[in-house]
């Protein structure tokens, strides 16, 4: 399914990058509460433009491939990012982890 823009808030930012090279950002709990859950494993899928912003500053932005990926540790389907440089993008995200950072999507 093709979706237009979306985003969410991150009260305690995170940031994991799986064994295949994907960012995963998350925050604890709170994407467990929002839409994506509901969504299912093939319903988001397409090419993005992410903004992160942490205090009201812009801390990363550039194109990803979004999609909704499984993993038998966890309970429901999750968000991972296709983005270039992933090991120094997750690297300087890290720096961010634990503060609030909002995340916007717009479809490209």
């Amino acid at each position: 399914m093709k979706i237009g823009n979306f985003g969410f808030e991150l009260g305690s930012f995170g940031v994991a990058l799986t064994a295949e090279k994907f960012l995963v950002i998350g925050s604890k709990g709170s994407l467990k509460l929002s839409l994506l859950k509901r969504m299912g494993i093939g319903a988001l899928r397409g090419s993005f433009t992410i903004k992160l912003h942490a205090n009201g500053t812009l801390i990363f932005e550039g194109p990803v491939e979004a999609k909704m990926a499984e993993h038998p540790k966890e309970p429901e389907p999750f968000l991972v990012l296709e983005v270039i440089d992933a090991v120094a993008v997750a690297e300087v995200l890290r720096g961010f982890e634990g503060q609030h950072v909002s995340a916007e999507f717009v479809a490209r």
